[in-house]
């Protein structure tokens, strides 16, 4: 029996070097052609699904989040719902890590690319400072820059376009595993992890 077992490790660790290797250079050529292969396509997302990852300490904590219908045409017309809430005000510098994987024998990390991919963000705020808030946040009073403040928040019902979006030939299709974690001032604010298949 031991001897099986430890043929059965021989062949996985050597399937495993082998896929990795494989995996390595489609992320390496994926990341040299990143600006050239940007494909501008019609995308299905199917299979969505939210957790919280986070514990009963985090200081937000989303109670609904719906997007209709399922699966979701790119681009595309979709209805979206939130509720949610914050226990206390937040101000710069939010911290954000993002880890994005691709299943393919087992989940594999997207690298960070010019600040795309499984990244780590010093201050969500600043990249705020910039963006204008949708109509659809502004009506609701859901806040786009800092200070966030504390607070519940609900969006009922509301109808939102998706326009079309380049991605990159090796993301175009597969499972993806999307984890976001928002610290500020060493506590925990949320943990969200997504889970979709693209095609």
């Amino acid at each position: 029996m031991l001897k099986y077992l430890l043929i059965l490790l021989l062949i996985s660790a050597v399937c495993q070097a082998s896929f990795f290797r494989l995996i390595n250079s489609k992320i390496r050529n994926g990341i040299q052609h990143f600006e050239k292969n940007l494909l501008k396509k019609d995308l299905t997302l199917v299979k969505l699904n939210w957790e919280s990852c986070g514990s009963s300490r985090d200081l937000a904590a989303i109670t609904s989040f719906n997007v209709l219908p399922n699966p979701i045409h790119i681009p595309g017309n979709v209805t979206v719902s939130f509720a949610g809430s914050l226990s206390q005000t937040l101000t710069a510098p939010i911290k954000l890590k993002l880890e994005i994987k691709k299943k393919e024998l087992f989940w594999v990390p997207i690298p960070c690319v010019d600040h795309v991919g499984s990244c780590d963000y010093d201050d969500i705020c600043k990249l705020m400072s910039s963006a204008i808030c949708p109509p659809e946040l502004e009506k609701y009073h859901i806040p786009c820059h800092c200070p966030i403040t504390g607070g519940k928040y609900k969006i009922p019902p509301v109808p939102v376009h998706i326009k079309s979006f380049g991605v990159p030939s090796w993301l175009e299709d597969g499972d993806f595993r999307v984890t976001a974690t928002l610290t500020n001032k060493g506590r925990e604010v949320m943990c969200l992890q997504v889970t979709f298949t693209l095609k």
